[in-house]
């Protein structure tokens, strides 16, 4: 997906540490994920990587977003808008809105 829209690499590696402290945070509240929360968790963190710190590989570094739309067809429309959106705020709270790797 960031290769394909042209993001930065390190999106990438933003989206893993969310995804990967907001389940780290999850499990130590004793909480499991199911196969389709974990996918929820994965498209929401990943959109909110590219929002947050999606810039393009281009020599002008302009700032480049992807429309929501985008990930509910990647998610093949499993996921609607409101749920990305509701689990995007999910993750700012579990994670204190800390979100400068």
């Amino acid at each position: 997906v960031v290769d394909h829209f042209k993001f930065n690499r390190e999106v990438v590696e933003i989206f893993m540490n969310y995804l990967d402290r907001y389940v780290s945070s999850t499990l130590s509240k004793g909480v499991n994920l199911s196969r389709r929360s974990f996918q929820l968790v994965a498209v929401s963190s990943l959109y909110l990587s590219m929002k947050l710190h999606g810039e393009a590989d281009d020599p002008k570094k302009m700032v480049k977003t992807i429309d929501m739309s985008t990930f509910v067809k990647l998610s093949r429309n499993i996921f609607p808008e409101e749920t990305i959106e509701e689990m995007e705020l999910d993750i700012l709270f579990t994670l204190d809105w800390r979100m400068n790797p």
